[in-house]
């Protein structure tokens, strides 16, 4: 492809996908709106169209999103052997190399489910349909499939169509390879309770619910566990990218840290002096941003009666550079924590118990956690997250503000309480 037809074509919008948790969708399209135009927004992500430069830059900033998507083919099928027919046709050894491994995710919407009932099926079809492309172009050669660690991960999606009898097979390239979620200020094999692109979404409601306030915002979580709620706090007011660790480590060790840098779509485009000029960019951006606060006041307030917990924190915060005199973390009881700031915010994930007697030993907490509020918290704003109305009965406050969120499968709502005296 000659340097002119590439030039071309960079400039040229391609359709992507950007997924989230559900209930984030309206501060995705605000990050969206940035970098591309909207198509569609629907329950869980935003389809988005955008010159492939400006989507990998929206992929490198987004705090919001968990992957992204670019959407290769789009078929019209009325059944299984529909799927294997149209796929079968197309030239996979233009969107993949031979030697690259690959793995292909199936979801299948609710109202596809009584014709399309096997995932697995529907995965092992297109598999077989690009395996079998390969091979008539390759003398019965054909790639290697790895469910654990491919180069390439495609996603078929199959949902009902709208405008004619039948559904809509949508195939796309993941262009992360791992959640964006995973920031790299996580230990190896540490399971947060809370995603950290949804911590981050609840840090900006918080922020964006703030008619006024000094720059920072003071933050507090009175039972911040391992930390994710302030730490994504933190990252938004200093201006730290949720991507520069993962790229400052790929930096320094030579390593590819996304997918769409082995992708050839990305290298017909020509598009990696761009790329990582703008990987550099963000590193030196957000080590920048790190420089200028160190002369902040501290305005991140931890508290937590698990050690192990309040340490975990402490290496968040230190693996992202984030100056000591910024945060404060304390091992206390939530009742016996006090406000050091005349206004702020307080953010909460508090468990939210699955069975009947976890919910009945849980009571006590939620009624501490009001009473603390009320008693020695007054002038702040509280944001709860909370999937369970009982429990949420016991606070014993009354909220103003209700945002339906899902951290995973779960069906939350963020509750908002101005807390005057």
């Amino acid at each position: 492809m000659s340097d002119a037809h590439s030039l071309e074509n960079q400039q040229r919008p391609l359709t992507f996908f950007a997924s989230a948790p559900k209930g984030v969708e309206d501060l995705l399209e605000e990050e969206v709106l940035q970098y591309g135009e909207i198509e569609k927004k629907s329950a869980g992500g935003i389809k988005f169209k955008a010159i492939p430069i400006k989507a990998l830059e929206f992929l490198l900033r987004t705090r919001l999103a968990s992957r992204v998507f670019l959407q290769i083919e789009c078929y019209h099928i009325q059944s299984e052997k529909d799927l294997y027919e149209r796929a079968v046709e197309k030239w996979w050894h233009q969107v993949f190399k031979l030697n690259q491994t690959f793995k292909i995710t199936t979801h299948v919407d609710g109202r596809s489910r009584q014709k399309f009932t096997n995932d697995l099926y529907l995965s092992r079809l297109l598999k077989d349909a690009i395996a079998d492309s390969f091979r008539d172009e390759f003398d019965g050669k054909r790639p290697s499939v790895d469910t654990r660690s491919p180069d390439i991960v495609l996603a078929l999606r199959v949902e009902k169509s709208k405008k004619r009898p039948g559904f809509t097979a949508t195939i796309s390239l993941d262009l992360c390879g791992k959640p964006l979620s995973n920031r790299g200020y996580r230990e190896s094999g540490h399971s947060a309770p809370l995603r950290e692109n949804l911590a981050a979404a609840i840090a900006q409601i918080s922020l964006n619910q703030s008619e006024s306030h000094t720059k920072p915002l003071p933050t507090y979580d009175l039972m911040c566990g391992s930390g994710t709620l302030l730490l994504e706090m933190a990252m938004i007011q200093i201006g730290v990218a949720p991507s520069f660790l993962n790229l400052e480590w790929s930096i320094q060790n030579r390593r590819r840290p996304f997918h769409f840098l082995n992708h050839l779509w990305f290298e017909h485009l020509k598009l990696s002096t761009m790329a990582f000029s703008l990987m550099n960019q963000i590193v030196e951006e957000s080590r920048h941003n790190l420089k200028i606060c160190e002369k902040w006041e501290t305005f991140i307030f931890g508290s937590d009666q698990d050690n192990e917990a309040l340490e975990q924190t402490r290496r968040g915060f230190e693996s992202l550079g984030i100056p000591k005199n910024l945060y404060q973390l304390q091992n206390r009881v939530m009742s016996e924590t006090k406000k050091q700031t005349k206004e702020g915010v307080i953010l909460l994930n508090p468990p939210y118990g699955k069975r009947l007697e976890e919910i009945e030993e849980l009571a006590n907490t939620y009624q501490m956690m009001g009473d603390t509020l009320k008693n020695d918290y007054s002038d702040l704003t509280a944001y709860i997250l909370t999937s369970e109305p009982t429990l949420s009965k016991e606070i014993g406050l009354k909220s103003t503000r209700k945002f339906p969120l899902f951290n995973g499968n779960l069906d939350c709502r963020l509750l908002e309480y101005k807390l005057y005296k």
